[in-house]
């Protein structure tokens, strides 16, 4: 029932940004750096993309669990990935309609906008991260979580707690100076997934001891 009320609403949301295609200007921002800043303009076309990466990430979650080899532990993380499911949707949506907004001459900080959405996001997924068993496709994937299962659910409960440290950062970013925040967001999630990288490292060596 969760999987379809999302496609319906991913649907929805691609038929309502479609229906201002005729009303935009032929070329549109597409991407923003992380000081806010318009660094990439493509053609109008590019909204139905947009408005489609919803309903593609769906079909993706819908279709992870039937291919990947460790498909049984999708059963164990079932909440864990319907939620995921739903927030990463949820954000796709969010972006499309802001993007229209902006193209459609309606100004704001998107660098904002797009801070604080991503900081909400990885704040939810970091409740979540540490119900996922192993898989091969989402997660914190290294060599030493996926060789042993003691090591993916420690690096995973270590992983809530980052994950939703590095929104909290994103959040507080917003509060700095244009000139710093590439800086910091670069910094944060670098220094997050090289923390787990290496975590996992050292708690495989405990067990090998």
């Amino acid at each position: 029932m969760k999987n379809k009320t999302l496609i319906v609403i991913s649907i929805l949301s691609f038929l309502g940004i479609s229906a201002f295609y005729p009303f935009l200007p032929d070329t549109i921002p597409i991407h923003w750096n992380a000081s806010g800043e318009i660094d990439g303009w493509g053609g109008k076309w590019n909204i139905f993309l947009l408005g489609a990466l919803p309903i593609l990430n769906v079909v993706l979650f819908k279709m992870l669990p039937k291919i990947d080899p460790k498909k049984d532990n999708y059963e164990k993380h079932k909440k864990a990935y319907e939620w995921m499911q739903w927030v990463t949707a949820i954000v796709f949506i969010g972006l499309g309609w802001l993007m229209l907004s902006f193209s459609m001459g309606i100004e704001f900080d998107m660098g904002t906008v797009i801070r604080l959405l991503i900081g909400i996001m990885f704040i939810l997924l970091g409740n979540f991260m540490g119900q996922i068993r192993q898989n091969y496709f989402f997660g914190i994937k290294t060599p030493w979580t996926l060789a042993d299962k003691t090591v993916w659910q420690k690096t995973h409960r270590r992983g809530g707690v980052v994950f939703a440290l590095m929104g909290l950062v994103l959040i507080a970013s917003i509060l700095l100076p244009a000139n710093y925040m590439a800086t910091v967001i670069l910094s944060t999630s670098i220094g997050g997934v090289a923390y787990l990288f290496i975590y996992s490292y050292l708690e495989f060596r405990k067990l090998q001891a």
